[in-house]
């Protein structure tokens, strides 16, 4: 099945904003497994080459405020994803 381009961007997209609602903390139910299952679930990322283009978008995009804190839960994220063999 060929994937259109709309489809792909739009799920890149909300990929970014379910890392970005988690790095940002402020909802009780962003945890790190809900983080993780939005980026694998069904209509979630199909590769290991998107979720790191996702991460990549993130620490390159110059108008996200990296605290302390937003850092610290990206790399929990990126070790969890290690962990489980995607990055």
């Amino acid at each position: 099945m060929i994937e259109e381009p709309f489809g792909r961007e739009w799920r890149l997209q909300r990929a970014k904003n379910v890392v970005l609602e988690y790095m940002r903390g402020v909802k009780q139910r962003t945890t790190l497994n809900w983080c993780i299952g939005c980026l694998l679930g069904n209509h979630g990322l199909k590769k290991p080459e998107e979720i790191r283009a996702v991460i990549e978008r993130i620490e390159n995009d110059p108008t996200i405020i990296m605290t302390s804190e937003r850092k610290e839960r990206l790399e929990k994220l990126k070790k969890a994803l290690k962990g489980r063999g995607i990055l």
